[in-house]
């Protein structure tokens, strides 16, 4: 596609590449009067053919990211979610694995507005759940935790001393049986159980060995993950643990399953 330089002698390739974005995403018609047209098709007709391109390639990339979701969903009425999100939230990087972070508060959102999601309401952690899934696959391969390099900033920050979450983890809380929802469909093992959970679950999802995993922990771990992502020091860890939960249990099974780093 050519743009006339004499429409376009004032205007910045900057502007002018915004411009033809945001006509991709919306039927603006401010982008066809600077359209050099040689050809049967007017300017409208051609830059649809860059519209539905741009959706196209959204569209697949949230399938892609959200497969159970999609699933449940079906692909038409996912395909429609899909479409208003991108017409609100258009990818900001060349790289489509990056796209889709805030699709499950856009779901959350039309929850309230329509009424046939009413009774998904479960599918807004669900997504959340995929998405974090979809990070962790991305991630860096998790390095073993160094105990003496732990114990010397031990030594050297006293009660200072914080640990750090590996690349890519990341853990969740529902209400909902959100991880055997997950994990029925994705083994094609559908059977009939109920969606609320009778006990608060918590997830952790995280890369191990080049692999994305997601597991179940108890309400201890979730809780030190949680503190060790909000940079507290292991002496407030200690405090906000104390009568609660088991610290040393927590720790060992964070450090075994190379979720923390010193």
């Amino acid at each position: 596609m050519q743009f006339p330089e004499s429409n376009n002698a004032s205007i910045s390739l900057r502007e002018l590449q915004k411009q033809f974005w945001s006509s991709c995403r919306k039927r603006e018609n401010g982008i066809y009067s600077m359209i050099r047209s040689k050809s049967d098709f007017s300017p409208e007709q051609r830059m649809d053919v860059y519209r539905t391109t741009a959706r196209s390639a959204h569209v697949s990339a949230l399938m892609d990211s959200f497969p159970v979701c999609r699933a449940i969903l079906g692909d038409d009425y996912f395909k429609l979610l899909a479409k208003s999100y991108f017409m609100q939230t258009p990818s900001l990087s060349v790289d489509m694995n990056l796209y889709g972070e805030s699709f499950p508060g856009h779901i959350a959102m039309l929850i309230g507005q329509r009424k046939e999601l009413k009774e998904l309401v479960y599918i807004v952690d669900l997504a959340r759940l995929e998405w974090e899934y979809q990070k962790a696959y991305f991630a860096p391969n998790a390095a073993v935790f160094d105990v003496d390099r732990f114990q010397d900033k031990c030594r050297r920050l006293g009660d200072r001393a914080v640990l750090t979450l590996q690349s890519g983890i990341s853990c969740m809380s529902s209400c909902f049986r959100v991880f055997e929802i997950w994990e029925m469909h994705r083994q094609d093992k559908l059977e009939q159980q109920s969606i609320v959970s009778n006990s608060r679950q918590y997830i952790c999802i995280y890369n191990k060995d080049y692999q994305p995993l997601v597991e179940k922990v108890n309400a201890g771990v979730y809780e030190l993950l949680i503190q060790i992502q909000q940079n507290k020091s292991l002496a407030e860890i200690a405090n906000i643990f104390q009568g609660r939960h088991d610290l040393n249990a927590a720790l060992t099974t964070a450090i075994n399953n190379r979720w923390i780093t010193s």
